[in-house]
């Protein structure tokens, strides 16, 4: 898996791919809060 990601950015740094899972993952967990938000007022 960490070859593929390797591939895909060109064999850059881990540390970049780990920055780039952390930011999606970060960004999911806020959309999930917001969609409980959003049915919690429905």
């Amino acid at each position: 898996m960490a070859d593929a990601a390797k591939k895909a950015t060109g064999g850059s740094h881990d540390d970049k791919i780990d920055k780039g899972a952390g930011a999606a993952t970060d960004y999911l967990r806020k959309r999930a809060q917001e969609n409980k938000r959003d049915k919690g007022q429905e």
